[in-house]
């Protein structure tokens, strides 16, 4: 049976967090690169991340690795309540 990942935190990315951007397969020239997150496009689920030449560009989270981001601890999941009457 394989191994499963568990959530060991919470990482919090906002406005001014430093990221590095990887795992790009179109723009390979720009892994590695770090950058400032500006805002994050709910519409597209994409941060807006502007790089070290001034470029900005929209990239999904599984492309950046936080640089400086708090992680928190997950949140323990809510038991189930009680629906005796």
């Amino acid at each position: 049976m394989a191994p499963t990942a568990q959530l060991k935190g919470v990482i919090r990315l906002q406005q001014g967090s430093k990221v590095q951007v990887h795992g790009l397969e179109k723009r390979p020239e720009l892994n590695g690169l770090v950058g400032e997150c500006l805002q994050f496009d709910a519409s597209k689920m994409r941060w807006g991340v502007q790089l070290p030449d001034g470029a900005k560009i929209l990239l999904k989270m599984s492309n950046l690795r936080p640089v400086d981001a708090e992680i928190s601890a997950v949140p323990a999941a809510d038991p189930a309540p009680d629906r005796r009457p």
